[in-house]
């Protein structure tokens, strides 16, 4: 078992700058969690090797339509969530009033 502490443990001063972010994005709620291996992927292929700011901006590109995708996906389970919670109570008011 490791002793070190992760990221998430240590106090504010001693993380980086994308840790302190990582943090904020933990603690909104609104931010799904399949979003956080997707930062992390497009941050190593932005630090890795040389590029040109034209392929930055690409990769940009491609991570907010990726982040896009994810957060659409998110957005219609929570519908569907809703509705059926919805559909539940109808059923449910239906069964009293007969």
């Amino acid at each position: 078992m490791s002793t070190r502490a992760s990221a998430n443990d240590r106090p504010s001063q001693y993380m980086s700058e994308a840790q302190r972010k990582d943090q904020v994005y933990i603690n909104d709620e609104s931010v799904p969690a399949q979003i956080y291996p997707l930062i992390e992927s497009y941050r190593s292929k932005v630090t890795n090797g040389a590029r040109s700011y034209q392929q930055n901006s690409m990769i940009i590109d491609d991570f907010f339509g990726d982040a896009h995708a994810i957060l659409k996906d998110s957005h219609l389970k929570e519908i569907a969530r809703i509705r059926n919670e919805n559909n539940v109570e109808i059923m449910k008011l239906k069964k009293s009033l007969e």
